[in-house]
């Protein structure tokens, strides 16, 4: 797992220890009553992160799908925000959503804001009729952002999927 300031970058490998530790520090009596922000930031403080923080890029005008209206990283903060760039092609990238749903289920009502980040690996992948399909097929409930210029995914310095990033409460 690498990290870039409080932004972390998940491989699949880790998604069960990051859950499996979430789930263990969430119902411990430190956390309890405490939002899904304050839990998160009390579990950063415990981690040990030289790294200088790095501010979380605003998203750039683009199509948004499984959502009413345009969504801005501003507006979701002061919650925990879950950016999964991923791939309806990408075997991997659906290996995870099985993960995402369970936390999107759990923690959304406590301050988790997942939103997928739609990057296509192949020409074909990038028309948004079919990433719509593919996000009503997969039964996502998250709200998802078309990539198509790779625009998030180079503020992101993104190199792979599927790719995950925390972003805490004051956007970082």
């Amino acid at each position: 797992m690498g990290v870039k300031a409080t932004l972390f970058e998940l491989n699949f490998i880790s998604l069960v220890d990051i859950e499996t530790h979430c789930t263990t520090a969430f119902k411990s009596e430190i956390y309890i009553g405490e939002s899904i922000s304050q839990q998160f930031i009390a579990t950063m403080s415990m981690m040990d992160l030289d790294a200088p923080r790095i501010r979380a890029p605003e998203f750039p005008p683009s199509q948004w799908l499984n959502t009413y209206s345009e969504l801005s990283l501003s507006t979701l903060l002061p919650n925990v925000v879950l950016l999964d760039f991923w791939d309806y092609t990408c075997i991997n990238c659906l290996r995870t959503l099985p993960y995402l749903r369970v936390w999107h289920e759990r923690y959304q009502d406590v301050g988790l804001d997942i939103v997928g980040v739609h990057t296509q690996k192949f020409s074909f992948a990038h028309r948004p009729e079919f990433v719509k399909a593919a996000i009503g097929r997969l039964g996502l409930r998250w709200p998802v952002i078309v990539d198509n210029d790779q625009q998030i995914w180079t503020s992101y310095a993104n190199q792979h999927w599927p790719t995950l990033y925390f972003i805490d409460p004051q956007g970082y």
